[in-house]
């Protein structure tokens, strides 16, 4: 049994593998073959009493890549002998849940859930999960950090912490992207990838032009996904408004309604918009066939049935009724 060629994947295009299905036997062979050799140049060493056990979600897009992922205490390290082949890369790891400890440069660091650690590809180095541990890590260029973030080095393998809200909405913004389905779009992966680059070069620097250009793209596409999150894990509270989402996401009401503008709509279409979805989707759901459609509208957020048919029917050109005929008469 072996995991994936991955030369056969896509960029943009997830790969998820897991040592679940591998024997017990042989998992930490074909985990550091996969995972140690053919994708990071490393080597591998459990410690403990608990059964080996990984699994990694990676998604590569134009100048960055991003992995996250799970795993038993184990070291992972860069050897002298790995060098060799090493990429000029740097790696930013954050850890979501246990502890993270890493080492190069005659630096430790120790990172706790919501923090990050920053290291290169290119020099020995050891970093290591334990108590259950999950992840998130990013590898970009080493060049290509340098003309974003001059200076960054000053923070290799120095713990970064969970109060600096870039590597918030970096965190939640390349974990969502690394969740995401299959990206096909190369605009789309360009665009993303350097969102990401952006919201990186916010959380290392301060100050400087390409900072300020990171300002004004990578902060703003995050916050707005984070804002998106909020809406749609709420969408269905009928008061639901610009005010709400602006208090439970730190900002002013003005600036959620701004982001919205930026992108050609407003905050009240957009949360429309999203209702008329859910409702969609529910009336084509056969499972859902005898639910009433007032009974869906009202949980999509709906107070006034009224003002939901006549919008409805504004957005997808036929009645809700008509939408539900259609639907089950094309199974």
């Amino acid at each position: 049994m072996s995991l994936p060629d991955i030369r056969n994947i896509a960029q943009g295009t997830p790969l998820h593998v897991s040592t679940g299905a591998l024997p017990m036997r042989d998992r930490l062979g074909i985990w550091l073959e996969f995972y140690g050799h053919k994708l990071f140049n490393l080597e591998i060493q459990p410690f403990g009493d608990e059964p080996f056990r990984a699994e990694v979600t990676l998604r590569s897009l134009p100048g960055v890549s991003i992995t996250t992922g799970a795993r038993s205490n184990a070291h992972y390290r860069i050897r002298n002998q790995h060098l060799k082949s090493a990429s000029d890369m740097v790696m930013l790891v954050a850890v979501l849940a246990g502890r993270g400890h890493s080492q190069q440069r005659d630096r430790e660091a120790l990172t706790l859930p919501g923090q990050a650690v920053m290291m290169l590809t290119s020099q020995q180095a050891t970093h290591t999960l334990v108590d259950s541990g999950r992840y998130l890590s990013l590898y970009l260029p080493r060049a290509s950090l340098a003309s974003m973030a001059p200076g960054f080095e000053r923070l290799l393998v120095r713990s970064i912490d969970a109060g600096r809200e870039a590597l918030r909405l970096l965190i939640g913004y390349a974990g969502m992207i690394g969740s995401a389905g299959a990206i096909a779009s190369p605009e789309l992966q360009r665009g993303l990838a350097a969102h990401i680059q952006d919201l990186l070069a916010l959380t290392l620097a301060d100050s400087g032009e390409a900072v300020e250009i990171a300002r004004g793209r990578g902060l703003a596409a995050a916050r707005l996904a984070a804002i998106k999150a909020d809406v749609a894990a709420n969408l269905r509270l009928p008061g639901l408004s610009a005010e709400d989402v602006a208090r439970r996401q730190g900002l002013t009401p003005d600036y959620v309604r701004k982001l919205f503008r930026g992108q050609g709509t407003s905050f009240a279409d957009y949360m429309l918009d999203q209702r008329l979805l859910v409702v969609h989707n529910a009336l084509c759901d056969p499972r859902l066939a005898r639910v009433q459609v007032a009974a869906i509208a009202y949980d999509a957020g709906f107070a006034d049935i009224s003002y939901f048919n006549r919008r409805f029917r504004q957005r997808f050109g036929a009645t809700p009724t008509d939408v539900r005929h259609a639907a089950l008469a094309s199974r």
